[in-house]
């Protein structure tokens, strides 16, 4: 059975966000892209949540369960905990779940 793992963030621009420039703003973004796309993680969605300004939400999954944890501290190793307040979730789902 092929299993899927997902890794869920949940979180809120930090203070110290607000004082990044738009272009190092951009470039932590594409920086946590980029450290999932060398892990395999695929990115599934990612939403601002308008009902609580300055928060989002992303999910991404792989095949690979070690490769969730590996992105968790490559994201924190980026500085990612410096400019977001981030809550992350951990799941999975098995082949009957697919589709």
């Amino acid at each position: 059975m092929t299993k899927r793992y997902a890794l869920i963030l949940i979180a809120h621009y930090r203070p110290a966000w607000l004082e990044l420039t738009p272009t190092q703003q951009h470039d932590l973004l594409r920086r946590m892209s980029e450290t999932a796309h060398q892990l395999g993680l695929e990115s599934i969605v990612g939403y601002q949540l308008t009902s609580t300004p300055g928060t989002f939400m992303a999910l991404w999954e792989s095949a690979d369960p070690n490769a969730i944890e590996r992105a968790i501290k490559n994201f924190n190793a980026i500085g990612l905990s410096k400019y977001v307040d981030a809550r992350t979730m951990i799941g999975e789902r098995g082949a009957e779940d697919i589709e």
